[in-house]
């Protein structure tokens, strides 16, 4: 009897720790999260796939995931399913940075605003785009890619000497490094406006002026704007004996003339002296 008794108490312990176990496995299962893929094409400005570009998508209650594009432009990322999928951001680098225009882009996709802080802000609405199982397809093929080409700007140069006097016919001139990207004069209003293909980049701003001194500056390009106005340093003429040029030469010219007067006076004295004598 006792037997039969410590058998049953066994077996409701067995069936107690595999339903302890089975209960555990279930809790681990339901705290996996659930992932979503995300897959999409991203093309040049012309229709070309644009390999080994890197691609972000970023969840903002959450964290952003990277992908890479493939030899088709094809790029596939997984990332833990987001609470909005409505609210999402995608990234790409372009040209080694974020900074590129957007030629089309599937609807569902859409530029946010400027750039800043180096990046090129998309927001991404997954709810309009079709959902395959878990996986979201923003492009089946390059037709419908994320057309992406370098951003790029104009500039308003605004330059000025003393007393903020407008100058006129300052050479700007802008580098990449020692490679000029633009140049240009400013009019009577001071004012140069640099047009050419300037992308978002890091640029040397050189301006040049007859009796100033050069500038020569850093200049962070990141959408078209117009610079503050800049403020040229009027040339300090050189000195002697800690005179200006143009006060030596004031004092030569008086020097001279009272060596003129004096000479004169020797002449007219010499002559008038010779003709007492005769």
């Amino acid at each position: 009897m006792h037997s039969k008794i410590v058998a049953i108490i066994l077996a409701a312990m067995m069936f107690i720790s595999a339903a302890v176990v089975f209960s555990s496995s279930d809790d681990s299962d339901a705290e996996d999260p659930e992932t979503i893929t995300i897959e999409g094409y991203v093309a040049s400005e012309n229709g070309t796939a644009l390999a080994s570009k890197d691609v972000f998508i970023e969840d903002p209650l959450s964290s952003t995931k990277k992908g890479t594009t493939d030899s088709n432009g094809k790029f596939s990322i997984t990332m833990d399913k987001p609470t909005d999928v409505s609210n999402l951001r995608i990234y790409i680098v372009y040209e080694g940075n974020y900074n590129y225009k957007i030629i089309s882009a599937p609807q569902g996709i859409e530029l946010l605003g400027m750039p800043e802080d180096d990046h090129t802000k998309l927001s991404l609405d997954l709810t309009k785009f079709p959902l395959s199982g878990s996986t979201y397809t923003l492009a089946d093929n390059l037709l419908h890619a994320i057309q992406v080409a370098n951003a790029t700007s104009a500039i308003t140069v605004h330059v000025v000497g003393k007393n903020s006097k407008e100058l006129y016919g300052a050479k700007i001139s802008l580098y990449d490094g020692q490679k000029l990207m633009a140049s240009g004069t400013t009019d009577y209003d001071g004012i140069c406006e640099l047009t050419s293909s300037i992308i978002y980049d890091t640029y040397r701003l050189v301006i040049k002026c007859n009796g100033y001194d050069d500038y020569d500056s850093e200049l962070v390009v990141n959408y078209p704007e117009v610079l503050p106005e800049i403020t040229l340093t009027e040339k300090q003429a050189p000195t002697f004996l800690g005179l200006t040029t143009y006060h030596v030469l004031m004092l030569f010219g008086v020097i001279l003339g009272l060596a003129l007067v004096v000479i004169s006076y020797i002449l007219v004295a010499r002559n008038w002296k010779g003709m007492q004598e005769d």
